[in-house]
């Protein structure tokens, strides 16, 4: 291992995947943004289909007694924030604006997988669902730029972040901090726009949206930055 993954490395390839695929955040806010809204404003829960391991879909009883067109654009956003997800990350992994949807089946196997078992992990003593999160940063990005089975990515991902661990979690602890300040300035200006208006769905859709691309960013960042870490050293002992 060497000094290349830190966690000011770390930050900077977060910002590099920004100012190489521009073009693809661009696309994924514009599409994700207006149709967030769109659910927050029938459900007051909003569509979070940007982190990790977030389903992000609430059907409650409020929203069923709103009719069956709340519940089919609800369950619709969901569907497309999914398709969305996998497009966002497979096309920064790949580099390309068309990376198909070829391994959208197992991403969306291991998501679910991660989901549950880091929300295990954080339900019963939280430290062990932080560690499976963060030594999982790279495993979407991992599914989708290998062709190995599926469930390998685990283990690729686990080992991959070996002794990256601190740098991970101080990365994304300054990542958290950032967004978690923005949102409670958007809070405050919803409150000020009127909760449910379709202002302040628009402003928390950006935001849940927003931390979906900073997510990505830095996961598929972390996934370069280490498999090239990766290669590096290998090359040392050929």
């Amino acid at each position: 291992m060497n000094d290349r993954v830190s966690l000011s490395s770390l930050l900077s390839a977060t910002s590099d995947q920004f100012q190489e695929h521009g073009r693809i955040v661009a696309v994924y806010l514009a599409l994700m943004i207006p149709l967030g809204a769109l659910s927050q404003y029938f459900d007051g829960q909003g569509a979070d289909n940007g982190d990790l391991f977030n389903f992000g879909l609430m059907i409650d009883q409020a929203l069923i007694d709103q009719g069956a067109l709340a519940v089919v654009v609800v369950l619709g956003v969901f569907v497309i924030g999914l398709l969305a997800h996998y497009w966002l990350y497979a096309a920064m992994t790949k580099r390309t604006d068309s990376p198909g949807f070829g391994r959208f089946w197992p991403y969306l196997g291991i998501y679910i997988l991660g989901s549950l078992a880091i929300g295990f992990g954080l339900v019963l003593i939280i430290v062990p669902g932080v560690i499976l999160a963060i030594r999982w940063t790279p495993l979407l990005a991992v599914v989708i730029d290998r062709d190995d089975r599926a469930m390998d990515s685990f283990g690729d991902s686990w080992d991959m972040t070996r002794g990256h661990g601190w740098s991970l979690f101080g990365a994304v602890l300054i990542l958290l901090i950032a967004l978690i300040a923005v949102g409670a300035v958007v809070g405050g200006m919803t409150v000020v726009l009127g909760e449910g208006s379709i202002a302040s769905s628009v402003l928390a859709a950006a935001v849940e949206a927003a931390g979906s691309v900073v997510y990505a960013a830095f996961a598929v960042g972390a996934y370069r930055l280490m498999r090239d870490d990766r290669e590096q050293l290998a090359e040392v002992f050929e």
